[in-house]
């Protein structure tokens, strides 16, 4: 087990001291579900016509057509943030907000009106170059400590429209003159600066998805947990985030399962939750992208047959985890017996926690390598799918 499973195993075996099993089996519930209550608010700021809307449903993991979608291509007539909560999860929340600098939005109000200290993240964005006013808000969010970053969009549009013109340029060559022409104008932070499309199915090109990665990581713990598993699998590296977190997630589960729930799994010769391990391999084919509608979803934005995605080695057992027996498939396959012996020796910290319970070293031992197994099959084929995706999206 890592330093952090130690840390969550004697935590938990002090809410067993203090509160007894019931007591143990309500902390760890809260502790695998409270990154759902965690309020997030990120402002996307930038003029009328960059992209923004675009940008915000892909960061939702939403098509334009998508009912819940911000719309697209509307002129700007609100003089408020429009909030656009992430589907189904009111609590985290992408602003649109207008451009700095305009006849409307004036630096001299602009932080009082947009009220900008109730945010806890801030992006830039612009479509051509970033002009003096971009570079001052981004020099007083940093004044008041809070985090943010530069966005040029529409790449694609440029190296496009660039080629037509110079049909034996370089896309990298094209791309490091934008990233040049971009810092001239910009003195605060110009290294947190990201060349994007803002389409969804480009969320897998340029410097999105390190985009998405600098994201997550400049926030702290408690809502980098939160904002990991609210984003949806967009890239290899929020994949990544996503299995360090559910990671975290693997001893309060094994205790759970140990302490109550347990039924002997056929063919495996241990006791485990069925129940419970159904709802977190549910959990893991969202938060990983597995799920049919996921899969459904990329198909559509890349006009590739999903049966192709559902090809893909490990995709298709995964889609359909959703049982008692396939969760004892899983179970047998990952090879989960063990003695009472080396239960004893992997468990010196929280056998006061289970040692009341006969054979409950071994259902958490067990548990806990049914979770680890199945993680990383799952990792494997959400990666091998965004591979496919990425091919699909050099050819669009």
């Amino acid at each position: 087990m890592s330093s952090r499973d130690v840390e969550e195993a004697t935590a938990a075996a002090s809410q067993f001291a203090e509160k007894g099993m019931e007591g143990l089996r309500e902390n760890l519930h809260t502790r695998l579900h409270e990154w759902k209550d965690v309020p997030l608010n990120i402002a996307v700021i930038g003029n009328s016509g960059v992209g923004k809307s675009t940008f915000i449903n892909t960061l939702r993991g939403l098509h334009p057509e998508h009912p819940q979608a911000a719309r697209v291509g509307v002129t700007q007539t609100t003089m408020d943030p429009a909030p656009y909560p992430y589907p189904d999860q009111p609590n985290f929340t992408l602003w649109d907000l207008p451009g700095v600098g305009t006849a409307d939005f004036p630096k001299a109000t602009y932080i009082q009106t947009m009220n900008l200290s109730r945010f806890d993240y801030f992006i830039i964005i612009c479509s051509n170059r970033f002009t003096e006013a971009e570079d001052w808000l981004g020099g007083e969010i940093k004044a008041r400590e809070k985090k943010f970053l530069f966005a040029r969009t529409k790449v694609d549009l440029d190296i496009e429209n660039h080629r037509e013109d110079y049909p034996d340029s370089s896309e990298a060559g094209i791309l490091d003159g934008i990233r040049s022409n971009c810092r001239e104008n910009l003195r605060h932070s110009a290294e947190r600066l990201f060349l994007i499309s803002g389409h969804y199915r480009n969320r897998l090109r340029w410097d999105f998805p390190e985009m998405c990665q600098h994201l997550i990581r400049c926030y702290p713990q408690r809502k980098r947990e939160a904002l990991v598993l609210n984003f949806r699998a967009l890239s290899h590296q929020v994949v990544e985030e996503k299995v360090k977190v559910l990671k975290e997630r693997i001893v309060p589960l094994s205790l759970l399962s140990s302490v109550g729930g347990a039924i002997p799994i056929p063919g495996v010769g241990v006791a485990a939750d069925v129940a419970l391990l159904t709802t977190e391999f549910i959990e893991y084919k969202k938060q990983l992208g597995l799920d049919n509608d996921s899969i459904q979803d990329l198909s559509n934005a890349l006009g590739i047959d999903k049966k192709i995605l559902f090809s893909l080695p490990g995709v298709l057992k995964f889609a359909v985890v959703n049982s008692a027996k396939v969760i004892s498939m899983l179970a047998a396959q990952s090879a989960v017996k063990v003695g009472l012996k080396s239960a004893q020796a992997v468990l010196p910290i929280i056998g006061t926690v289970i040692a009341c319970v006969v054979g409950a070293a071994i259902s958490f031992v067990a548990t806990y390598k049914v979770l680890e197994n199945t993680l990383k099959e799952m990792r494997e084929a959400a990666l091998r799918v965004l591979d496919v995706a990425i091919r699909e999206e050099a050819t669009l």
